[in-house]
């Protein structure tokens, strides 16, 4: 029997999956006729082995959820898992937990863990849901469990917190701790700490359980990333930026993190306030490590959200341009979108703001957009806005 694709594409498939289509040009060979041979066979009862309908089902899958369709990504995995795919049921639950769904969630990592024992992801993300759950000493076995085999496999324990490249991100490190040391060596042991505690068991476990219980059971909320030292650089020494940092401004960081941005800017004279939404992990932590390192301008830390919290440093000279340090790139949109919109009006004339994230609003003008390498991306996009 030989269908025609539209055929098969009508019974078989929902709208979404027609954009899948048109992707598989830049797949493998011959996929699409694996993937007709899979959908034909579900109409006429042939015979087609179950690793090539996982194939083409994880394929599918992998197409959605790219494109952020992630309910059809979902039904695509199980259909796979079903098949036997571990991949599959791993990604199934990871968008069965960004949706709340983490009583479906746990029994397929916990499937993953039966069949592939080392696996280092199912391990500590079924630790993150558990402790989303409450169940603090599940979760306190399960991170603990992954921390452990990474150190078994050789890898950083950093691994379980972070996406990078060992090779790439250890010549990063390296070479940001030279550079930073030539730049202002009394200030460079606070980095070096912050740079270290990444890989602290102790550490690594409070993050992960305050990160959960704050932002919920979507687990691929729980990564962390840096920006090196020579790319704020890049970022502060653009002519646009120059034109305020000579007026002598101060920084809101939203997002701080550990701290080490705030660290960078004091470097250079100017005082810097860091908004973050992780008290014990992140700011009681930056506090405790930037705050008490030799500086020669005020720094502070607080808990803060971005839509709410003050976009203007406390430390800042009324009427004067200032800049505000956006780490929105995982942020939802309408946040985004809501915090430029903010800054368009109660930022002063003439201020900056740095964004990693697209830009979906107008209300800030474009500068300038650079490249420079953080620890998730060799080439990341930052944008630099001007409030006119």
């Amino acid at each position: 029997m030989d269908l025609h694709p539209a055929d098969v594409i009508c019974a078989c498939l929902v709208p979404h999956d027609l954009v899948f289509l048109g992707s598989l040009a830049s797949v493998a060979n011959g996929l699409w006729q694996e993937t007709k041979d899979v959908l034909v066979a579900e109409l006429t009862n042939q015979g087609v082995s179950a690793q090539k309908q996982s194939q083409v089902w994880f394929t599918l899958g992998c197409d959605h959820q790219r494109q952020q369709r992630y309910a059809d990504a979902e039904r695509c995995f199980r259909r796979a898992a079903e098949g036997g795919d571990v991949e599959a049921a791993m990604r199934q639950a990871l968008l069965l937990a960004k949706r709340g769904a983490t009583a479906e969630a746990k029994p397929l990592l916990q499937r993953v863990l039966r069949q592939r024992g080392n696996d280092l992801g199912a391990r500590w993300n079924l630790g993150l849901l558990e402790a989303h759950e409450g169940d603090l000493e599940a979760a306190r076995q399960s991170l603990n469990g992954a921390i452990e085999l990474a150190k078994e496999l050789g890898l950083s324990p950093r691994r379980l917190a972070m996406i990078y490249e060992p090779r790439i991100y250890e010549a990063e490190l390296k070479d940001e701790a030279a550079a930073f040391e030539a730049f202002a060596s009394d200030l460079a042991p606070a980095l070096g700490q912050l740079r270290r505690l990444v890989a602290s068991p102790s550490w690594l476990m409070t993050w992960a359980v305050e990160t959960v219980q704050s932002f919920g059971p979507d687990v691929t909320s729980a990564s962390y990333g840096e920006t090196f030292f020579k790319s704020w650089k890049a970022v502060i020494d653009h002519p646009e930026m120059v034109k305020v940092v000579e007026k002598s401004p101060a920084v809101v960081i939203m997002g701080s993190s550990l701290g080490y941005t705030c660290l960078f800017f004091a470097a250079v004279g100017i005082p810097c306030t860091g908004y973050d939404l992780l008290k014990q992990s992140m700011v009681q932590t930056a506090q405790e490590y930037v705050c008490s390192a030799p500086l020669q301008v005020p720094v502070e830390f607080k808990v803060g959200d971005a839509s709410e919290a003050p976009l203007i440093s406390r430390f800042q000279t009324p009427n004067m341009p200032s800049i505000l340090w956006l780490n929105d790139e995982v942020w939802p949109a309408e946040l985004r979108v809501a915090v430029k919109e903010r800054a368009a009006t109660e930022l002063t004339v003439g201020s900056m703001v740095v964004s990693y994230g697209p830009q979906e609003t107008t209300a800030l003008r474009p500068e300038a957009a650079l490249r420079v390498s953080t620890s998730w991306c060799r080439q990341e996009q930052i944008w630099l806005l001007r409030r006119v």
